[in-house]
């Protein structure tokens, strides 16, 4: 069973995220899925309305999308620092952490930042 929030204050940064993510599922999706806090599962999100089976819960487009670049230097040192024994420290796929890094923009990598790929400029 999901714990309540209410019962103890969340952290506000958490409590931001969870009111942001409902305002979008309000002006998206008609306020049918509302987000909410889990101390096991971290933020959940809830229905608000009845569905059946084979009902659409929602659709939305990806925040992010990226292709694995070939011949990518920061990808091949990733996926070095997840070979063994390295590999029972870090719990992430080499992938994902290349996706999060390139999610930066240039003014928020270090200059010598060891990857050929194109820098995103916000």
């Amino acid at each position: 069973m999901a714990s309540s929030s209410a019962s103890r204050r969340l952290d506000p940064d958490i409590e931001l995220g969870i009111n942001e993510i409902n305002a979008h599922a309000k002006a998206q999706f008609s306020g049918s899925l509302q987000c909410c806090w889990d101390d096991c599962k971290r933020r959940i999100l809830r229905s608000n309305r009845d569905f059946k089976p084979g009902d659409k819960l929602f659709s939305d487009q990806p925040l992010r999308m990226v292709q694995e670049r070939l011949g990518c230097r920061l990808l091949s040192e990733l996926r070095s620092l997840y070979e063994e024994p390295k590999r029972k420290r870090i719990n992430l796929d080499p992938l994902w952490c290349w996706c999060a890094l390139h999610c930066l923009t240039s003014a928020e990598l270090p200059k010598k930042f060891p990857c050929n790929c194109p820098k995103v400029d916000a």
